[in-house]
């Protein structure tokens, strides 16, 4: 018997946001955390770029691992606090609990450079710092089941979403830790801008003149477990996780379909896990980059399975507001996506002129706007052809 999945809990910081409620102000209001980062453009020779930064954040911006780990530390506190539970709790779960995290993991470049510069002889150690995202995460929870790293590009909290909501429905345990957790790495910003596709300026999610994306960084925990149990303890529900999918185009290792067949796919099979019609989804929290080539592609694919719904569908790129938290953005979009149905409120475009959506039922404004939707789809699209797409109700 496959169980419903609660969403009992909510952590985020991102941008100064440090709650459910901050973080949808921000997001409606249309003024996030984008600004151009000197720091980091001058001093490791990049290209000037636009990116979503934490100013609050008592870490270097320099250090990578250092803002995982206060984003990290403050999503964590952050979900217990809202859930009323605490490291002792979860940890007396034991192996019923378990955590799931979505990163592009960010100690790799700081593991090369130790490896080459100062770690010769010492490689056990630069392993072990490898996997310290994870281990920090769970020591810092208390969560003793087991620790699991999604690693699919920028799908990675997508599909580590996936995973957790499996492991509840199917009873594999009793409740899960679902985080997504990127900092702002150096690393990252230049691999992209080789890839010319980072913009200069703040990036135009499904603009006509868009003309590429911009970093970020945050992190977003949510806490899962059966609806029956949570509707028993009579604690908040946030929503209910109805259904995803996972895939991968098999096409390009860092270009999309350009015919969008593989988010199709994948946001039909989401749709049939979730046991829900294309006409009952009324707000899309797409991957929106700002690139070409993503955005033509998505675009596409959300036409081809909600163009002729009967119903105005809203599209909304969170990325447009914090820019691109790599692998937590799944998370942090599915965030996003609550707030949006909870509120009934939409999260704007700030930079969008000209849409390139053809289907006269897409709405997509630079200002935001009341609806009625109370189903929502979030996706996620990302280098080596990864897909995922959630389907969630409040």
């Amino acid at each position: 018997m496959r169980r419903r999945v609660a969403i009992t809990g909510v952590g985020v910081a991102c941008g100064g946001a440090r709650d459910f409620e901050s973080f949808g102000t921000m997001l409606f209001s249309g003024r996030g955390c984008l600004r151009p980062v000197p720091e980091l453009s001058e001093v490791h020779g990049l290209v000037p770029f636009v990116a979503g930064v934490d100013d609050e954040l008592a870490a270097p911006l320099d250090d990578a691992g250092a803002r995982f780990a206060a984003l990290s530390d403050l999503a964590a506190d952050g979900l217990m606090a809202d859930a009323g539970l605490d490291r002792e709790t979860l940890s007396a779960m034991g192996g019923s609990c378990r955590l799931f995290l979505g990163t592009l993991g960010h100690r790799q470049g700081a593991i090369r450079r130790d490896a080459v510069e100062r770690l010769a002889g010492r490689q056990g150690e630069a392993m072990a710092r490898a996997n310290d995202g994870i281990a920090r995460l769970a020591a810092r929870l208390g969560v003793r089941g087991a620790a699991t790293v999604a690693s699919a590009a920028c799908a990675s909290g997508g599909t580590a979403a996936m995973l957790a909501m499996e492991a509840v429905r199917s009873g594999l345990c009793e409740t899960a830790v679902l985080a997504g957790v990127d900092g702002l790495s150096s690393d990252n910003i230049s691999f992209f801008q080789v890839m010319q596709a980072m913009s200069p300026e703040e990036a135009r999610p499904f603009d006509a003149a868009r003309d590429g994306m911009n970093g970020g960084e945050g992190a977003a925990m949510l806490l899962l477990e059966p609806m029956e149990r949570a509707q028993e303890r009579g604690v908040k529900i946030y929503g209910e996780l109805l259904g995803g999918a996972v895939g991968n185009e098999a096409f390009n290792p860092a270009a999309p379909r350009p015919d969008g067949e593989g988010a199709r796919r994948t946001m039909e099979a989401a749709l049939r896990d979730a046991g829900v019609e294309a006409k009952e989804i009324g707000y899309i929290d797409a991957h929106g980059t700002g690139t070409a080539a993503n955005d033509a592609a998505e675009m596409k694919a959300i036409e081809a399975v909600f163009g002729n719904t009967g119903r105005e569908v809203a599209v909304a790129s969170t990325k447009a507001i914090v820019g691109h938290t790599m692998g937590a953005a799944g998370v942090l979009e599915l965030v996003s996506a609550l707030a949006a149905l909870t509120e009934r409120k939409y999260v704007p475009l700030p930079r969008l002129e000209n849409s390139i959506a053809t289907a006269d039922n897409l709405r997509l404004s630079a200002t935001t706007f009341s609806h009625e939707a109370d189903c929502a789809l979030s996706n996620s699209l990302a280098f080596g052809g990864n897909t995922a797409a959630l389907v969630v109700r409040v």
